[in-house]
Order: structure tokens, then sequence, then C-alpha cells
């Protein structure tokens, strides 16, 4: 697809390198899904395969399975489709969703394109019934109904059938855009899997993408909005000509700390897809070239930098990645040599040490289990060593929809235990980003713990701060008032960005949680920064409606 028409040769979206004519890559990683859960799954009856093909037929499922059908699906010598996801989730007893929602992004972010899912829905956009439902479906959106996930993923389903879909007044695909990513900033887990994979599909729709370009560029140059990763990231999925402009525009000049965060991460998207031209190339090279830190421990920033200058084309960055491999710190080095933040032989010990625990407190299965599954260790050297945020989010989602998931956050809560006095900054900074995804509720402390504990590094503590936001679980009013104490206080004697930063992810925190009562306090609470002040305000603001549907 091509974005607005220039002078010059207009970017290309390019697919990866695939396996097989018609594959996308992360085919074993579906295979994987369906294998682990129903290997390590609570019905000891369906890990036989004889049992389980008995079983397939069923639900929304209408023929028979076999054996040998089921293993290669598991194996990826045929890949799964939608009703195959869509039967195992019903088989297994696992939330509708769970599993194709994770499958969904996986095809999205390997396969590089926006549009219609790659897990067909089998839609004949000539059933009127289909066109029924997509009517009914954005009466729903366009009015004060609630939208859950699912609601989402059916119409953005229906929509990408139906690409010369008109809408009267025209202004109502701003609305649609805008009503889905106002729910998508300010929801997590699967509710947001659903979400995150419906504004793809509006990227890809002729009369959906400018507006949900310009909705995205506005919330990111807004200096009050208080979720601006999330949007410019989002730009990674077309090559559309002003989508690059506007992330061009927050590296050149970052309209805050957060929007540059998520420039890179679209930058390090859209290069690999060479959404770029040449000359936009080399205003990224001098931008990345510019952030890398000349010693450890970089930021999420210079992390995103390096992996922007590794992935990039060798005629465009080869003298500047030349020139940064002796004048960098460590991380950046390990990163441009290897594409981890670590070395091969520091991230191999630590994986070692977490597979060993997942293994421990796995329940012993002749047929599964870490011992005999390749795919795990890729994942958790994925989610802890990647410098690519979008991978280790992946990779996170992808262990959080098997049996795998409290083995692995209760494997990684532990090397946190230890972290302030044993590990690097971008490792603990990579554990904590994790367990969003992995942890438990009985895990939430310990994050709570790096948010104002003496003596660590404000890289630790800001990642704590905006990550408690998705951990399970709630804080009670003591650790708040706590938390805020001690980074308002440090504030008043410093005024330090890093104080400002933690009060802002603290805030983010309450505002995910919808803790109006203690918002309201920090709104007017004059011993706080003005931005904190304002960021509580931002949250107070949301629409009822669009908290409600968030949830859901």
């Amino acid at each position: 697809m091509r974005g607005t028409a220039v002078a010059g040769r207009p970017p290309r979206q390019v697919r990866p390198r695939q396996q097989r004519p018609g594959w996308h890559g992360c085919e074993d990683q579906i295979a994987w899904l369906l294998r682990a859960n129903r290997l390590l799954g609570d019905d000891e009856k369906l890990t036989s395969l004889t049992a389980f093909a008995a079983a397939f037929h069923g639900g929304c499922w209408p023929g028979p399975a076999s054996p040998s059908q089921v293993s290669r699906w598991e194996t990826a010598a045929v890949p799964a489709g939608f009703g195959v996801l869509r039967r195992y989730e019903q088989l297994l007893d696992l939330a509708p969703g769970r599993l194709t929602a994770i499958a969904d992004w996986a095809y999205r972010k390997a396969s590089a394109l926006p549009g219609p899912p790659v897990l067909s829905r089998g839609l004949d956009p000539a059933d009127p019934r289909v066109y029924d439902r997509t009517e009914q479906l954005l009466e729903q959106a366009l009015s004060a109904g609630l939208m859950a996930g699912r609601d989402w993923d059916e119409l953005t389903a229906c929509l990408a059938t139906f690409p010369g879909a008109f809408m009267y007044p025209r202004t109502a695909w701003a609305e649609l855009g805008e009503r889905l990513l106002a729910e998508l900033l300010v929801t997590d887990g699967l509710a947001w899997l659903f979400r995150v994979e419906a504004i793809t599909r509006l990227l890809a729709h002729p009369r959906a993408r400018p507006p949900v370009i310009a909705a995205c560029a506005s919330l990111a140059a807004d200096p009050a909005c208080q979720v601006v990763i999330e949007p410019l990231a989002i730009l990674d999925h077309t090559a559309d000509y002003n989508a690059s402009v506007h992330v061009l525009a927050q590296l050149a000049n970052p309209s805050s700390d957060r929007a540059l965060r998520g420039a890179l991460l679209a930058a390090v998207e859209k290069t690999f897809r060479r959404h770029f031209r040449p000359a936009q190339l080399r205003a990224i090279a001098a931008a990345a070239a510019g952030l890398l830190p000349t010693a450890d421990p970089p930021g999420e920033a210079g992390i995103l930098a390096a992996e922007l200058l590794r992935q990039a084309p060798l005629r465009q960055f080869s003298s500047a990645r030349d020139r940064l491999r002796s004048g960098t710190g460590s991380t950046a080095q390990a990163i441009l040599a290897y594409g981890q933040t670590t070395s091969p032989e520091g991230s191999a010990a630590i994986l070692s040490r977490v597979l060993a625990a997942v293994a421990a407190a796995m329940p012993a299965s002749p047929r599964a289990g870490p011992d005999s599954d390749p795919m795990l260790p890729r994942l958790v050297g994925d989610l802890l060593f990647s410098p690519n945020q979008n991978k280790r989010l992946l990779a996170g989602q992808l262990i959080a929809a098997t049996p795998y998931r409290d083995p692995v956050g209760a494997a990684l809560a532990a090397e946190l235990v230890t972290a302030p006095a044993g590990q690097a900054v971008p490792l603990t900074t990579a554990l904590l980003a994790a367990m969003p995804s992995v942890g438990r509720p009985a895990d939430r402390p310990i994050v709570e713990r790096f948010t104002h504990a003496p003596g660590l590094a404000a890289l630790i503590t800001d990642a704590a701060a905006w990550h408690l936001a998705h951990v399970p679980g709630r804080s009670d009013r003591r650790f708040w008032h706590t938390a805020i104490g001690v980074h308002r206080n440090r504030w008043q004697r410093t005024r330090s960005q890093a104080s400002i930063s933690a009060l802002r992810g603290l805030t983010y925190s309450l505002g995910i949680g919808q803790d109006d009562d203690l918002l309201r306090a920090i709104r007017t609470d004059s011993r706080l920064p003005g931005s904190v002040r304002t960021a509580a305000a931002w949250w107070l603001n949301i629409p009822e409606r669009i908290h409600a549907s968030a949830a859901r």
C-alpha cells in the first residue's frame, strides 16, 4: 500500500523473509500456543492426541479431526486457522480470544502488513448478515453504547471486507478511530490485544487511515496527553507518508521524553519494513547516533537508538555504527554486536537459572515442560534481552497465554528480589517490564518496592512506577502515600526530572486503576509539580464510557 504521493521513490511495504510461500514466520509460535495449552492444561484426558481429536468435533468445529491432523497443527506442519484456535479455546476452557487475539498480533508483527487479519474469519461481503452485523456494530461504536474488545475485533474484521465502505458524515471515521484509540490507551491484557489489532486494521482502510494517523499525531504532540508512546508506535504499521513524517518530527523535536521513545520504537519497526526514503534514513541515523550514551546504563531511548542503528541498511548507517562501536557503553555495544542487551555468555547464565526455576515449579510431565520445549527459552530470552520493546511485549503475551505464565512470573520475581545487588540496569528494567505480562498479584509488592526504595538507579525507579499500572493486583493506600511522598519530597529538594517522571508514572498507575480519590488529591496538591497535577486532571477527564468499555 502506498502513502500520499510525493516526489521521489515511494517507500515499499515488504514482508520479512518467509520460510515457505504464503507463510509469515510465526507459525511455530502459534503451534506452540496450541501444544503448550493442551499438554499443560488442567484436563489430563486431553493430553492424549487420540482423546483430544475425538473431542474436537463440536462447538465452532463442524467436522471431525484426526490425531495426525492435531499433530500437524501443533508442529506447524500445517498452519492452524482461526476456527482451530477458537476450538482449542472452547475445549481447554480458555477465555474467548485468549489464543486468537495473541495469534492475530503475532501474525501482524510477523507479516509487517496492515489490513485484514491473517487468520481469516471467512466473512463474505455478499452475505447480508455480514452487512447487517457491520451496521449494528458501527451504530454501537458511534453511540454511547459500550464496546467490548471482541466487539472491536468483529467490527474491524467486518470493515476489512468492505474497503469501499462509506459513512456519512465523513467525520464519523474520525470519531470511530478516536474512540478506539481512547480505549486502547487505558486498557491492558486481552482487552488491549483486541484493540491494538483492531486499530491496525483501521490503518489499512482507505477512509479510516487518514483520521487515525491524525489522531495519533495529535495525541503525541499534545503536552497534556499522558499516554504518547502507543499512538506513535501504532504508526509503524503503515507506510503512509504522513505517518512517517509524524514519526520523524518527534525524533527531531520530541514533545516529551516518552514521545521520543514512541518515535524510536516506531522508527525501529518502520526501518525494518522499509517505510523510509534514503534522505529520511540519513536523518534517523544522525538522531539515533546522537542519542547513544557514552557510558552505561542507557535508558530505553538509548537502547532503542542502538537497535535502530543495528537494523538499518548498511549503506545508510555503516559509518555511524563503526564510529559508535568503540565510543559507547557495553550495553549499546552488545546490541550492535549481538542484537541483545548483553553478551551471549551473560544472557545464557541468567536464562539457565530462570528456566531451571520454571522447571522446578512445573508439574512433572513426560510429554511437556521446559526441558523438552525449545520455544520457551527463545521467548524468555526475547522477554529479558531484546532491545525492541515490541518484541519483549510479544514474548510476554505469548507466555502469558499458556500455563507457563505463573511459573515464569515466579522465576522472574525471584530474579527481581536479587536484582538491586547483582543485576545490570537493563536486565532489571526488563524484569520490571515483564511483570505486567507474567506477574501474579503476589509479585506486585516486589514491584512496589522498586518505585521508591533508596539507592536505586533512576531508570529502575522510573520503570517500576510506570509498569506498576499493569501488574495484577491492587496497591493499598499506605503504599501510594509513601511512594508519592518520597518523590514529592525529592522533587522539592532537587527539582529533578527523574522525580517528575516517577510521579507521573505513579499517576499513570492510579489512572489505569481508576483511583479517582487519589487522583483528585494529586490534582489539588500544590506541593507537586504542575505537570503531575495536569496528569491527574487528564485522567479524571476521561469519559466513563471509555473506562467502562476498556474494561471489557
